[in-house]
């Protein structure tokens, strides 16, 4: 018997997580098939689908070059949840920088 306020963790939809957690929505059966393999070999399948879903979302909020446009079956194919995550890139045109270029722009005689 089964409580439905706590589901027994096999009852847990753990494909359905990964899928859900914002990237594109392509080739859904490939990515469920190499999911399914990957989530066999895992002693907690809880565990391994947060952390996929989890870095899904960092990486999308970090706006990682690409990200955006991966398929789900090459970041399960690539183990991509292991690399490393890209430095914030430095903001090239900020406000004081765009009042620092005028200032000096301004000063300068041709």
């Amino acid at each position: 018997m089964t409580n439905d306020l706590f589901p027994v963790q096999a009852e847990l939809d753990y494909f359905g997580m990964f899928w859900d957690a914002g990237m594109r929505k392509v080739k859904k059966k490939d990515a469920e098939r190499i999911f399914n393999k990957l989530i066999k070999k895992e002693i907690e399948p809880l565990e391994f689908t947060e952390k996929l879903v989890n870095d899904i979302k960092k990486r999308i909020a970090l706006q990682q070059f690409g990200f955006d446009a991966m398929h789900p079956t090459t970041y399960l194919n690539g183990e991509r949840w292991e690399d490393e995550y890209p430095q914030p890139q430095k903001q090239i045109a900020t406000q004081d920088n765009k009042q620092s270029f005028q200032s000096l722009h301004d000063n300068v005689r041709f």
